[in-house]
């Protein structure tokens, strides 16, 4: 039998079996879309494994699902010493598309609130991980890149377009990235509009980067690596 907690709309948190132990996988009870574990694994614990002073920045995040897992690998690798600033970016008001515009209007008219931010947050609070999370920049990631210095980033993670501005977005934030710094998105296969942005901002870059997909699906024989997120380290 599982418990359940809503928020007062009635919208559903979270949901985890009664009596369940304390789980890295709570995420999996938040809803939402999330298919990249792998590329958040190979990323953090096989590419900067044991490295120093790394900062993430997730762009697009929804209920806080993906969030959930990222923030997990981060509290580990604290609990081991080592240096991590966390950021997260989203509008909270979902994707213009017809039905995540209908469940934005059915929230506000319910509950008052202009986005899915107290949603967030309260997930993240009940998994007890918001701790986590140094930053929540309630901005358009297309926008956020202003916030951080050049050459400051060792990862980024784009799940915040399903359109050809990614392009423009990652053009903005691949200065932020250091050499060494890893970036990614997902949707890769999932919309025509989301690999041709990616092919062609990175078509040009073949020299400076490394295709983590390949790496990965050689490494973890994950095929979505392949067929769902795309994700480059920037070697130059």
């Amino acid at each position: 039998m599982a418990e359940f907690k809503f928020i007062e709309s009635g919208w559903v948190v979270f949901e985890i079996p009664t009596g369940a132990e304390e789980t890295p996988n709570k995420w999996k009870t938040i809803r939402g879309w999330f298919n990249y574990a792998s590329a958040y694994e190979y990323a953090l614990n096989i590419k900067f494994h044991n490295k120093e002073n790394i900062h993430i920045v997730e762009c697009g995040c929804w209920l806080g699902a993906s969030t959930s897992y990222l923030a997990k690998i981060v509290e580990e690798k604290r609990s081991n010493n080592l240096n991590i600033k966390f950021d997260i970016l989203d509008t909270f008001k979902g994707y213009d598309t017809p039905d995540e515009i209908q469940e934005l209007s059915n929230y506000k008219l319910l509950t008052g609130e202009e986005s899915f931010e107290k949603v967030f947050r309260d997930n993240m609070t009940e998994i007890g991980l918001l701790d986590q999370i140094d930053n929540i920049h309630v901005i358009d990631p297309l926008e956020g890149h202003n916030l951080y210095e050049d050459n400051s980033l060792d990862f980024v993670f784009f799940d915040a377009w399903k359109d050809q501005k990614g392009f423009d977005c990652m053009k903005r934030w691949w200065p932020k990235l250091k050499v060494g710094g890893i970036m990614g998105c997902d949707d890769y296969n999932s919309f025509d509009s989301v690999r041709d942005a990616v092919d062609e901002f990175f078509n040009d870059k073949k020299d400076q980067v490394n295709n983590l997909a390949e790496e990965c699906e050689n490494h973890c024989g994950d095929i979505s690596a392949r067929v769902i997120w795309a994700m480059y380290e920037r070697i130059s």
